[in-house]
């Protein structure tokens, strides 16, 4: 495992070298300059329809960014306690975790988390916040699905880029019910089904977290987004075969899901 470790950090050197790769394992990163890094690869989004070029905070004192670092490690190894193989899917595709304050954005509320495709490999948390540690599980399933998604954008192209910011082509997402870009849509579907596995998987139930809606409301907005992207009628000229073979996929995942929890609720 470490040379297959090595190897992705050797990628993630050669290809997302702005935020300023972790080579020694560390891991979780609230330093200054670390944040700082962290807003220049957040500000140069170029599809930016929530304000997510400023989510990225200042830097939180060590008061308050130290209790949620410890936190976040809890997390990291509650997963590999109860799941190695996931808890080695997240340290391959995960090379560094920044904590910072956080701000705004249009909806009104600040992220909990975020990922960038121009950083692959790096994930954002606000520290502002403190969570259980199911629902810090919950983030880290969340932005590794993001992460994973863009390694797979990089194989298999997923959009024709000239097109995506066109707001005719733009969809419902899934957990935030929002109008978006195709590829938000995309991620957004991929993620929520994640995190409701994960919550079956490892027991968390399926009531609304603090970082996410209960299960039942996150499965009927993935439906809701599916429908949504199905029925665009640009999609032909927006997303590749290979993303109409993943919500074919998703599809299929969300209606089992769909059934286990209406099975859950009948006996309960």
């Amino acid at each position: 495992m470490d040379s297959f470790v090595q190897s992705m950090v050797g990628f993630f050197d050669s290809t997302q070298s702005d935020y300023g790769v972790d080579r020694f394992g560390q891991r979780i990163f609230a330093d200054e300059e670390s944040v700082l890094s962290c807003q220049r690869v957040f500000g140069a989004s170029s599809l930016n329809d929530l304000q997510q070029d400023t989510i990225v905070g200042a830097a939180l004192p060590a008061r308050i960014a130290n209790p949620f670092r410890e936190s976040v490690l809890e997390a990291l190894t509650f997963i590999k306690t109860f799941d190695p193989m996931l808890s080695s899917i997240v340290d391959l595709s995960i090379n560094k975790i920044v904590v910072s304050g956080g701000n705004n954005t249009v909806l009104g509320n600040g992220a909990n988390a975020a990922s960038a495709s121009d950083a692959i490999g790096l994930m954002w948390m606000c520290g502002d916040k403190a969570h259980s540690r199911a629902a810090t599980v919950e983030l880290i399933i969340h932005e590794l699905s993001h992460n994973l998604m863009f390694v797979d954008e990089l194989v298999w192209q997923h959009y024709d880029y000239d097109r995506i910011a066109d707001k005719q082509a733009f969809c419902q997402s899934a957990i935030l019910n929002k109008l978006r870009p195709i590829d938000k849509v995309v991620h957004s579907i991929v993620v929520a089904l994640e995190v409701v596995q994960v919550r079956t998987a490892m027991r968390f139930g399926h009531r609304a977290s603090e970082v996410h809606p209960s299960s039942e409301d996150i499965i009927q907005s993935t439906l809701d987004a599916i429908r949504s992207f199905e029925q665009n009628r640009y999609l032909d000229l927006v997303v590749t075969i290979r993303v109409r073979e993943i919500i074919a996929k998703c599809k299929q995942v969300a209606f089992v899901l769909a059934k286990e929890l209406t099975s859950e609720r009948t006996l309960h």
